[in-house]
C-alpha cells in the first residue's frame, strides 16, 4: 500500500511539473507575441502575388457569330432570358425579359424553337458566348448573346459607367480599348492594359471625340472591343462625361457604331479596387492575423 501511494504521489508530482512548464511555455509566447504588436518595425507582411489576367484565347468564328448588338433591342421576335446572377439583376431591371439561371437554360427543350437573347452584365461574354456555342450544338438553332450586356438595354447616360471590378473583368474579357485622360506615366503603367488614346487634364469632349475617331480610322475597332473612357479625376472625369453628353454622344456611337464606357471613380478607384484585390489574394488560405491584445 505504501508503494502504491508513493508512486501516486510521484505521478502527481510529474503532472505539476508538466503543468507549470506548460503554463510558462505558453506565457513566453503570449509575451512574444504582445511585444511583436508593440513594436513599431513588426509587420506581418503576405506573400506578394502576381495580380495579372493569363492570355485568353481570341474568339472564334464560331464563338463571334453568337454576338447581337445593339440592334437586336428593336427585334421583337426575341426571347429575351436575364442570364445575371440575382445580385447584379437587381441593381437594374430588364422590361420584358425572363430572368433564367444561365446553367438552367440547356435543359428547358420548349425553348428550343425560339429566337432566343441572352443578356448578362456584359463582363461575362466569355462564359455567355461558351454557352451560346454549345446550345446550338444541342439543338437551340437560334442563340444570341446581346454586347455590353444590360447596360446596353437602358438609353440612361448613367449607364455608361461601369465599376472598376467590371473594368478588370472586361480587360480579360478583351472588351476595352482605353483613352486615358490625365494620366501621369506612373498611373497608365498600373492600368489593365496600354491606353490607346493619351490625353492631358483640362481635355473636352471634342478633344476626345476627335483623339479616339483618329485612333479607331488607324486601327478600326472589332467586337467586342469598346472604348472605355478612364480619367485620373474622378471629378474632372464627371465634368468631361457631362461634357459628352451634351454634345452629340450619340453621334459618335452612330458614326463608329461602338458605344462608350466610363470608369465611375476614376483612376483612384481601379488603384483603390487592385489594392483590396491583391490583400486577398495574398490572405487565401492563410489564417487571419490576431489582434493585439486579444
Amino acid at each position: 500500500m505504501k508503494s502504491r501511494t508513493w508512486v501516486d504521489s510521484a505521478c502527481s508530482a510529474l503532472i505539476c511539473v508538466l503543468l507549470v512548464s506548460l503554463t510558462i511555455a505558453q506565457a513566453q509566447e503570449s509575451d512574444e507575441a504582445a511585444a511583436a504588436c508593440l513594436r513599431t518595425d513588426h509587420r506581418e507582411e503576405p506573400d506578394p502575388v502576381s495580380f495579372e489576367h493569363p492570355p485568353l484565347p481570341a474568339y472564334s468564328s464560331e464563338q463571334a457569330s453568337c454576338w447581337a448588338g445593339v440592334e437586336a433591342l428593336k427585334d421583337a421576335s426575341l426571347m429575351v432570358l436575364d442570364v445575371r446572377e440575382q445580385d447584379a439583376a437587381a441593381t437594374s431591371v430588364i422590361g420584358g425579359a425572363t430572368p433564367m439561371a444561365l446553367s438552367a437554360v440547356a435543359d428547358k427543350s420548349y425553348l428550343k424553337p425560339q429566337r432566343l437573347l441572352l443578356v448578362g452584365t456584359g463582363v461575362d461574354l466569355r462564359s455567355l458566348t461558351q454557352t451560346c456555342v454549345a446550345l446550338r450544338s444541342k439543338g437551340f438553332g437560334d442563340v444570341h448573346v446581346l454586347l455590353g450586356g444590360a447596360s446596353t438595354w437602358s438609353k440612361e447616360p448613367q449607364a455608361s459607367w461601369t465599376s472598376a471590378q467590371h473594368a478588370w473583368l472586361g480587360s480579360g474579357e478583351g472588351l476595352w480599348r482605353i483613352a486615358a485622360v490625365g494620366f501621369s506615366a506612373r498611373q497608365l503603367r498600373s492600368l489593365p492594359q496600354p491606353a490607346a488614346v493619351q490625353l492631358p487634364a483640362g481635355a473636352n469632349a471634342f478633344d476626345l471625340r476627335r483623339a479616339m475617331s483618329a485612333n479607331a480610322a488607324a486601327n478600326p475597332l472589332q467586337r467586342p472591343t469598346q472604348w472605355l473612357v478612364v480619367g485620373a479625376d474622378p471629378a474632372a472625369a464627371q465634368a468631361l462625361f457631362a461634357d459628352w453628353f451634351a454634345s452629340d454622344a450619340s453621334g459618335f456611337s452612330a458614326q463608329t457604331g461602338n458605344s462608350v464606357k466610363w470608369l465611375a471613380g476614376g483612376w483612384s478607384a481601379y488603384e483603390a479596387y487592385i489594392a483590396q484585390q491583391k490583400i486577398l489574394a495574398a490572405h487565401a488560405g492563410r489564417p487571419l492575423p490576431r489582434n493585439c491584445g486579444s
